[in-house]
């Protein structure tokens, strides 16, 4: 995890940090422009400026014409992918510059509370802190964590991944020695050689999509729990009120955006600015916790028991050491646990829309038709919700 340009926050994968999204991020500007004196209307006006993709005059034409312009979920859905294809542009310092269409945070925080407003995106911000399922942050002890999530702390605890990286490098090393053997050269001069250079050019200049598209062809499972990591990552941030931006999980797209590394990107420009002013509050650090802990619980959900994600728990640990005054090793411990439990039990509370959401990961869905489904999964749960119950 980290802070990008422009306050984004970049979360990396579960696994490791290349993971990106199924599909071009960056989507081609389809037809020619149409006149605007032709098509007349802000209407025909916005469709236009979304069609070819320019999103800094949709956004104009949004805040000129406010409530006169209509926004349906076809609008919102293109509206969303755009902006958040456009952010991830300015998290990227080696990408284009402001002139092909970057947008920061201010704009993504924009277009979803516009549509908030709007009453499209209801599930944005649902859950505030004030609603979480438990709010007793200093009874976090082991017993407790297992009362209320049925599991017990090890299942919450991150690092113990499987050999898949392993096995790749093993298979890579057998495939070197075998040509080696092919072509009649000493494997033992050619093979170990060949593997560190591989493995350094895949680094260095692949940005590691080399290696992990051998390790999912490995094991089948590996892109599965990633899907699901950040899947929770994902949900949780859009509860709790922040923009996503984009869901990067293929490794061949991944290395041309944000330095190589995958996840889900999102804003959290309130808790960026706390940061910096050196004056954040704790429902803010609440917040960023338990969105930054939601991979680690979803997988333990789905899987009983959390492999990814110790990137997650070292970049909470590195926050609240920075924070002023700084988190103590218990009160971060604390911290870290209340967040998973919190992550654990809304994921559970809203698990069709996790289920939706991954199933449109799985199909390599944009960030706007993601949205879209968690927002039908939404609608169709009873009344009254156990947010709604709380907040009541």
């Amino acid at each position: 995890m980290v802070l990008a340009s422009g306050t984004l926050v970049q979360w990396a994968s579960a696994f490791l940090p290349f993971t990106t999204s199924t599909r071009p991020l960056l989507q081609n500007k389809c037809g020619a422009r149409l006149s605007m004196s032709a098509l007349g209307g802000q209407d025909s006006e916005f469709d236009a400026q979304l069609r070819d993709g320019n999103t800094k005059k949709c956004l104009d034409i949004l805040r000129r014409a406010g409530t006169s312009l209509e926004i349906d979920n076809n609008r919102a859905t293109t509206l969303i992918t755009q902006v958040g294809e456009a952010a991830l542009l300015a998290v990227d310092p080696e990408g284009p510059g402001p002139e092909k269409g970057q947008l920061g945070e201010d704009e993504l925080s924009f277009v979803y509370s516009e549509l908030h407003r709007r009453g499209i995106l209801t599930g944005y911000g649902s859950v505030t802190m004030d609603v979480v399922p438990y709010r007793n942050k200093q009874d976090m002890s082991p017993a407790k964590l297992a009362e209320l999530t049925g599991m017990d702390m090890q299942a919450l605890a991150p690092g113990r991944s499987d050999n898949t990286w392993a096995y790749a490098g093993a298979a890579l090393c057998l495939a070197e020695v075998a040509a080696a053997q092919y072509f009649n050269i000493d494997p033992l001069q050619v093979a170990l050689p060949a593997t560190i250079g591989v493995f350094a050019l895949d680094r260095i200049v692949l940005k590691g999509a080399l290696f992990e598209s051998i390790a999912r062809i490995i094991n089948p499972t590996y892109k599965a729990k990633i899907i699901r990591h950040e899947a929770g990552h994902f949900l949780l941030a859009y509860l709790l009120g922040l923009g996503i931006s984009g869901c990067l999980l293929d490794p061949w797209q991944v290395r041309k955006f944000v330095r190589g590394q995958g996840g889900t990107v999102f804003a959290d420009p309130t808790f960026a600015r706390g940061l910096q002013s050196g004056s954040i509050t704790k429902t803010s650090i609440d917040r960023f916790s338990i969105v930054l802990m939601a991979g680690i619980a979803a997988e333990a959900v789905v899987y009983g028991r959390a492999e990814g994600g110790a990137s997650d728990e070292a970049g909470l640990i590195s926050i609240l050491s920075s924070i002023q005054p700084p988190f103590t090793y218990e009160m971060i411990r604390q911290q870290a646990r209340w967040a998973a439990v919190q992550a654990a039990l809304l994921l559970k509370e809203h698990q069709a829309a996790y289920d939706v959401l991954v199933a449109a990961l799985e199909k390599g869905s944009s960030v706007g038709e993601c949205i879209m489904a968690i927002e039908g999964s939404l609608r169709k749960m009873p009344s009254p919700t156990p947010v709604e119950v709380r907040r009541h």
